[in-house]
């Protein structure tokens, strides 16, 4: 059963939010000072250039999580220069993270001032070690954000049961999740620090370095997950960090795992260390309780990370009593998981499963590249067998035919565990008759408008409006991008276009599709409480105007609102007149690198999502439709539409939400609609509508055939030339 969310005031916790996404981005960094400084010691080419950048961002992140991210937190509180205050966990972290703040800026710099003391290898491991002082450094920094201790907080009873009551929200859990993300990031980091350390050829005092601080990451990541994470989830109950025996059978038995498993890992590393230290020295060491050669760093490294795994799974089974000192007035006391670990593991990765299609299509392409040189005979031979299998899919033009729908997908499992993932909810304006014909118009577009593709396929579509099954109109590219197009066509998708709107329409009887497209993509952004909506097109209210006609029969445009839909993703910031241009270049946005949850690429955040159905627009059957009529149904259409908006979007979470129009249209009320129309009808002396034609779409439509063809040729050529064409290496 869910929880109660006891939400605090919408501007607190969306400080909060703002909060962690710019610590997130601050990780990242760290992450990034890792890698350059990681490139530093293997490229020598740019060893000075890699060296001042990786020291830069470790520097940056670290210092800009302790100002900025602590100003922001604690804004009356916070002073830069505060010592010995803010709580003994919050001094321990602080002195932890600002020693790794200096190592990040002293060890790269160690192996030139000191190069006649040591090997030139073992000096240069120095700068992988300031790598791993920046993320080590960044973590103690916001976990001494978690852990300080206002004064005010004491004396001030509200803020401190406004900060209870935010610990046992949506969005305190979020939070809480992003930090056991943070964990497991800390501790495969050290897994790869092990790895380096096994793989690579370095002498011993490299190596016993290397080691030290996978040994300090696999600690801290474990002590922190169980001290600090165990503490903020279960607030309300008796936590504490030595409680053997206590907490339930599963907790109990996962915990042993974990410290069983850490402790194999240590005895390995320490072992390790003893063996390399020696070594270095120069002094014969026997293990006598080590029979013969020690286990892999690299056994020691899966050990450690299969302790952190057992430690973050156990706080989903602890079982505690409430404690008095810490329970809320007015709150259920309940524990803040939503649903069982599996459960979300599963949600998630359907999650991003469904939001990586291409990424999946391009990894494997990559993989057949860099294995042509090992098993050129499989990979050439893999790739004519599926060239064989999979061409005559694209017979019988299944992009506007629709001849790959697959209608038993719907309230499939998949959908609803995506529908779980983003706590969906649909809300309807008034009940819609299954025997008429819709145009659906969803808005707005995010970064990646895939809920426009599975929304009609879940469950909780199907009870709020039965009988109703679009079919997802999208654009023309994806149906030649493999994977893609297939998800795609097997779920009804079909080309928007004018015959891909009468083919949805014969078939399914109603048509979904996003008017913004690019253009309302380029304005995403999830922190922005102003959502831009575009207004430009007009050509679905033509298409009804031709449908309605053509039929003799009245059709409906109806406006869909998605609240959150631009919460799940970000796009590179990139100048939004670059990207323009590029649009109206190369039809696409070149510069797209979407990221989500905890700064990840690709990963959806699992925002909540309210999709609200506004009321239905009536097409009526004329036989000519003039500009006026056209202009006409889409002021009525972005009418219902914001009106839908205003409606529903405190029910949403969404109060401070307001839409941008662009370009900006006139209201028009439906009785004031009702008396132009009958006006424009009489002065109606224009073209048919359907008799609007433009054939430069099929122009288009041929050009992006092309283009999608030539790169998939390409591909193959390369991995044929790569296979028999003399690339191989042979050393």
């Amino acid at each position: 059963a869910a929880p109660t969310d006891p939400e605090p005031a919408a501007e607190g916790w969306l400080e909060y939010m703002r909060l962690a996404s710019f610590i997130s981005k601050n990780v990242l960094l760290s992450l990034l000072a890792f890698v350059l400084l990681l490139c530093a010691e293997v490229f020598s080419t740019l060893r000075f250039v890699f060296l001042l950048a990786g020291v830069l961002c470790g520097v940056l992140a670290i210092f800009l999580t302790y100002t900025v991210g602590g100003q922001r937190r604690f804004s009356e509180d916070w002073t830069f220069f505060q010592p010995l205050k803010g709580g003994a966990r919050f001094i321990v972290f602080q002195i932890i993270g600002w020693t790794f703040f200096a190592f990040t800026i002293l060890l790269p710099w160690v192996p030139w001032l000191l190069a006649w003391h040591f090997p030139q290898e073992a000096a240069r491991v120095l700068v992988i070690c300031a790598g791993a002082s920046s993320v080590v450094g960044e973590v103690m920094m916001v976990c001494s954000l978690l852990t300080y201790n206002r004064e005010r907080e004491k004396k001030d009873d509200r803020l401190q049961l406004y900060f209870k009551e935010f610990l046992l929200s949506q969005k305190g859990y979020r939070l809480w999740t992003a930090f056991l993300g943070l964990q497991a990031l800390l501790s495969i980091f050290a897994c790869t620090l092990a790895i380096i350390a096994d793989t690579f050829v370095f002498t011993d005092f490299a190596r016993l370095l290397l080691v030290f601080f996978s040994v300090m990451c696999f600690s801290l990541s474990l002590f922190l997950t169980y001290g600090i994470g165990g503490r903020w989830k279960y607030y309300t109950t008796e936590w504490r960090f030595y409680q053997p025996f206590y907490g339930g059978k599963k907790f109990v038995v996962l915990q042993a795992l974990a410290w069983a498993f850490f402790s194999i890992a240590m005895l390995i590393f320490i072992l390790h260390m003893y063996d390399l230290l020696c070594s270095h020295l120069g002094v014969a060491c026997p293990m006598p309780f080590v029979p013969g050669r020690l286990p892999s760093y690299f056994v020691a490294a899966v050990s450690g990370v299969i302790a952190q795994l057992c430690n973050a799974l156990s706080l989903f089974v602890f079982k505690g009593k409430i404690s008095l000192d810490t329970a809320v007035p007015g709150v259920e006391p309940v524990q803040v998981g939503i649903q069982s670990p599996m459960a979300s593991l599963r949600q998630l990765c359907v999650a991003v499963m469904l939001y990586n299609l291409e990424k999946v299509v391009g990894v494997s392409i990559l993989l057949s590249m860099l294995l042509a040189d090992a098993a050129p005979l499989t990979v050439v031979s893999s790739w004519v067998i599926i060239a064989a299998v999979y061409l005559p899919t694209y017979f019988n033009s299944p992009s506007r035919s629709g001849s790959r729908m697959r209608p038993g997908f719907r309230n499939h499992w998949l959908f609803n565990e995506l529908a779980a993932y983003f706590r969906l909810s649909v809300h309807t304006m008034q009940p819609l008759d299954p025997e008429n014909k819709y145009i659906f118009g969803f808005h707005p577009h995010g970064i990646l408008p895939i809920t426009c593709g599975w929304i009609h396929f879940s469950k909780v579509w199907l009870d709020a409006l039965p009988g109703i099954h679009p079919s997802t109109l999208t654009s023309t590219v994806l149906h030649y991008i493999p994977l893609m197009r297939d998800v795609c066509q097997v779920l009804s998708g079909l080309e928007v276009t004018r015959s891909g709107f009468r083919q949805a329409i014969k078939l399914h009887g109603s048509a979904m599709f996003v008017p913004g497209g690019q253009r309302e993509m380029i304005e995403s952004r999830s922190s922005d409480r102003a959502v831009t909506i575009s207004t430009a097109h007009r050509g679905f209210v033509r298409v009804a105007l031709e449908i309605a006609a053509t039929e003799k029969k009245d059709m409906y445009i109806v406006p869909v609102y998605s609240f959150g839909e631009t919460q799940i993703l970000d796009n590179l910031r990139i100048p939004v007149a670059f990207q323009r241009w590029c649009i109206d270049t190369f039809r696409a946005n070149v510069f797209f690198f979407p990221y989500g949850m905890l700064g990840l690429p690709g990963v959806p955040r699992p925002e909540r999502l309210s999709v609200v159905v506004g009321r239905p627009i009536r097409v009526p059957a004329v036989p000519a439709a003039s500009p006026v009529q056209v202009e006409l149904l889409h002021r009525r259409f972005y009418t219902e539409l914001h009106a839908a908006f205003e409606k529903f979007k405190v029910q949403a979470g969404h109060a401070d939400d307001t839409l941008n129009f662009s370009p900006q249209f006139n209201p028009l009320a439906e009785e004031d609609f009702d008396a132009a129309w009958k006006t424009a009808c009489a002065a109606n002396t224009e073209v048919p509508a359907h008799s609007h034609h433009h054939p430069h779409h099929h122009k288009e439509r041929d050009v992006e055939r092309v283009w999608v063809a030539m790169a998939m040729i390409v591909f193959f050529l390369v991995v044929v030339y790569k296979a028999y064409g003399g690339l191989a290496y042979d050393p």
